[in-house]
């Protein structure tokens, strides 16, 4: 410590220069007469700058009244003083020191000139971190004030230390009720449930918005939803308890009545008889029973989890994603006619009306789906109808022109021929195709109406042996082989044998033409059930797909001279008998024609 500037004559001196905190000498005006090193780095001037200024030149101006008054107190009293007071360091900014002050006078004989040393620690940073302190103790108490949630300090047995408004608004309690009451709110039959999550939380666990049923001033019970965590000392002990409770109860009879809807939801869409599926990224993710039972499936996993192009023929996909596209930008597809093809591989009709939704946090499709395959096959048959029925009336009409002119010609051949006896082989010629072109009229009239001219009981094998070797001679000019397999002899059913013959004359004479290159036809006559299946099976090209709905239709031919009616004679026939004709493509080629037909139980 240096003797520059003004003399202090101490014993004390030279212990001063050493001492670990800052030390100052002050004479009574106040001049600096002596200072340590950790002070002038406290304050920020050299040793030299303060030997030249007056203390008063670095106290905060709103401490100067307070410093002198303390110094001006122990000259009439206490030797020493202590505060904490701010200084204005060199660069300028604030700072802290706690101050230690003593009244000295001098010791060497001179005439008394007291004088003041003091000790000064530099506390800045811990008041900075008290005014941290206070501030966040602020914003805490604020916010637990504040707060619309009740909120409630215990002790670690659970006794309550504070609570704030909104715990006095939700349970009735004022807080000089429950200062110091353990476990005020709590029902004593869930007394010790709630001791137990104490204890947890002592220990360190914290809790989570767990429902829990607490306890009014007035005795009703509140559904709440609690939160519980410890709050810790410095030293990390847990030293008190935060709980936090927020009343569900409307959020609770919401959340039961949104239950109870979604329940009914489920009843509703389970018991739906039409299929209601959604459809999230391409990919159904839920059906209804309905909907499984309208896929063929027995299971759930048999369809959730699979793509929606499976359930669809490969050239429908493109216009399968263009309907999602559209679905998914906010479109609504309603009662579209589309095909379905069920995990079977059977392929139906059905009505798909696609609605944009939210599944999962995510954009899907609910899709309804109606099976109208029955529909378009009654809508189908109806057209069928009508055109039978103008074919009908169209081959009556002409049946009818044609027979009377047959007749005349028929009765003046006859006259003619007993005119002109020499040329009876004439007349026979004309007397055949007379007889032919009266044939071929009856036949138009089964178009009208084919009705049954004389039922009886017939082996359906004989008549199949009686209609083979008629055609067998143009199969061998095409190169095509008939072959009968009969697993159940005989198959007796009532029928017109002579209609029946024209059936399978119809099938068997397509199928030969259905073969330019020759091969085989199988003949299968077998007994299911009630039913006779009689299964005419070609080796051609087959039917396609698209062309299959159309077989049989009046005038619908794919022959260059045919005229579309053989087949609706055959299907006219066989429908007249209780019966019904299919129509199959074979797995490896060909087609398969199948009529069912009505068994008797009676020996042919």
């Amino acid at each position: 410590m240096t003797t520059i500037g003004n003399p202090v004559n101490d014993p004390l001196l030279p212990l001063i220069e050493y001492v670990p905190i800052g030390v100052v000498m002050i004479g009574k005006d106040g001049l600096i007469k002596r200072v340590n090193p950790i002070f002038c780095e406290f304050i920020g001037y050299t040793e030299a700058e303060l030997l030249q200024m007056n203390v008063h030149d670095f106290t905060h101006p709103d401490d100067r009244e307070l410093s002198q008054n303390r110094v001006s107190a122990i000259e009439h009293s206490s030797s020493t003083f202590k505060l904490e007071k701010r200084y204005l360091h060199k660069e300028g900014h604030v700072i802290w020191g706690l101050v230690q002050g003593l009244k000295k006078t001098s010791s060497d004989g001179s005439p008394e000139q007291p004088y003041y040393v003091g000790f000064i620690q530099d506390i800045t940073q811990l008041k900075r971190q008290e005014e941290e302190l206070r501030a966040t103790k602020e914003k805490y108490e604020s916010l637990i004030h504040n707060s619309s949630d009740a909120i409630v300090i215990y002790d670690l047995e659970g006794h309550v230390m504070k609570i704030n408004e909104a715990f006095t608004h939700m349970f009735g309690w004022q807080e000089h009720d429950v200062l110091g009451v353990q476990l005020p709110i709590t029902p004593p039959d869930r007394l010790q449930n709630v001791q137990e999550i104490i204890r947890k939380v002592v220990s360190g666990e914290i809790i989570h918005n767990m429902e829990m049923v607490k306890m009014c001033k007035d005795g009703t019970l509140l559904e709440t939803s609690m939160s519980l965590s410890p709050i810790r000392s410095a030293q990390e002990n847990v030293i008190m308890l935060a709980a936090i409770f927020r009343d569900i109860t409307l959020q609770k009879a919401l959340w039961l009545q949104a239950k109870e809807q979604e329940e009914s939801y489920k009843q509703l869409l389970a018991n739906w008889p039409d299929a209601f599926m959604i459809l999230k990224q391409g990919v159904w993710v839920y059906s209804n029973p309905a909907g499984l039972l309208l896929l063929g499936a027995e299971r759930d996993e048999q369809v959730i989890g699979r793509s929606v192009f499976e359930f669809h023929q490969a050239d429908e996909y493109e216009h399968i994603q263009l309907k999602i596209s559209q679905v998914l930008q906010g479109e609504i597809h309603r009662s579209e006619l589309q095909k379905f093809k069920r995990l079977d591989g059977k392929i139906i009709d059905v009505e798909v009306t696609r609605i944009p939704a939210v599944y999962e946090q995510e954009p899907a499709i609910h899709v309804l789906i109606r099976d109208v395959t029955e529909r378009v096959k009654t809508e189908e048959l109806m057209r069928v109808s009508d055109k039978l029925n103008a074919v009908g009336q169209l081959a009556a009409g002409i049946a009818h022109e044609i027979r009377n002119p047959l007749t005349a010609i028929n009765g003046f051949v006859q006259l003619m021929q007993t005119r002109y006896p020499e040329a009876h082989h004439y007349f026979d010629i004309i007397k055949s195709e007379v007889e032919r072109i009266d044939s071929i009229t009856s036949e138009l009239l089964l178009l009208a109406k084919p009705s049954l001219k004389s039922s009886m009981a017939e082996d359906v094998c004989e008549l199949l042996n009686q209609v083979c070797p008629l055609l067998e001679t143009q199969g061998i000019m095409s190169n095509v082989q008939i072959i009968r397999d009969y697993k159940v002899a005989p198959l007796p059913v009532m029928c017109d044998a002579n209609q029946l013959k024209q059936v399978f004359i119809n099938l068997l004479k397509n199928a030969i033409e259905a073969m330019p290159a020759g091969g085989q036809i199988k003949i299968v006559a077998d007994l299911e059930g009630d039913e006779i299946q009689i299964t005419i099976i070609d080796q051609g090209p087959g039917i396609p797909i698209e062309l299959m709905n159309r077989i049989g239709q009046p005038f619908y031919t794919t022959k260059p001279n045919g005229t579309g009616l053989g087949l609706v004679v055959s299907y006219n026939i066989v429908q007249n008998h209780g019966g019904s004709i299919t129509i199959a493509n074979m797995q490896n080629e060909g087609a398969a024609f199948t009529i069912k037909l009505p068994c008797v139980r009676k020996e042919v």
